[in-house]
């Protein structure tokens, strides 16, 4: 049976390179854990919730969508693709922008005082945007984990505050012509300010700034991904 040391990511999102044993025996195996990290975390994430020592609180979830910070091409060194690409490379990452687009998350709420005026909310989600022109493509993911507090300040309007921390920064571009790049964020941490309309029941349409920037993988500096957005969370009685 042989085995090989290779570099790669663990099945969890927010791992970062690390070097391990991998045999061959079961490489297919972890090849498909590793394909399907982001299932796997929801199913783990689920399980937690399930978990009858949280029968206090009220599981949930987060759709919003978000506008803002730097276009890719701001920060981005181009060089490292290759200067033939360099027109197409900018066709791309001028249009997409650090703070977008779609975040879709698992939440944890729970009373923090009595008269529930003040709760506490917990996240784990995939923030996520791409663009495409023909056979051109390039996409940038990442994986937010929130913690936030919110206080009821009149009824049914909560406002709140939170720390988030942006798990596997990654920058996907591939090109017709055959030039493939990979990006590697740091992991990022900022906050966000956050409104919420109790509307229905449950259900909550929000509104937020996040605040945050991202480094490493090549970045001639930071890379800005605040933004603005609106969203949509409901959290379910058990």
């Amino acid at each position: 049976m042989r085995s090989y040391y290779a570099y790669a990511k663990p099945w969890l999102p927010f791992g970062k390179n690390v070097r391990y044993k991998v045999v061959l025996l079961y490489s297919p195996i972890e090849n498909l854990i590793m394909r399907y990290r982001l299932l796997s975390y929801v199913l783990l994430t689920t399980a937690l919730f399930a978990n009858p020592c949280l029968a206090l609180g009220k599981w949930g979830y987060y759709v919003g969508l978000s506008h803002g910070g730097d276009s890719i091409s701001d920060a981005y060194n181009q060089n490292a693709i290759g200067n033939a690409d360099s027109t197409k490379l900018n066709k791309l990452t001028d249009s997409l922008q650090a703070g977008g687009l779609a975040h879709v998350a698992l939440g944890y709420q729970m009373d923090i005082t009595s008269s529930g005026s003040w709760i506490g909310r917990a996240t784990v989600g995939w923030k996520f945007d791409s663009r495409a022109s023909g056979t051109d493509n390039i996409s940038f993911d990442r994986y937010p984990v929130e913690l936030a507090v919110y206080h009821e300040a009149i009824p049914e309007h909560f406002f709140g505050f939170g720390i988030i921390r942006e798990h596997s920064p990654y920058i996907d571009i591939s090109l017709s012509s055959g030039s493939n790049l990979d990006v590697d964020l740091n992991t990022a941490t900022g906050f966000a300010l956050l409104y919420g309309w109790q509307v229905y029941g449950k259900t909550e349409l929000g509104a937020r700034y996040t605040n945050i920037s991202y480094e490493g993988g090549g970045l001639n500096g930071s890379l800005d991904g605040s933004s603005i957005g609106m969203y949509v969370t409901q959290y379910f009685d058990r």
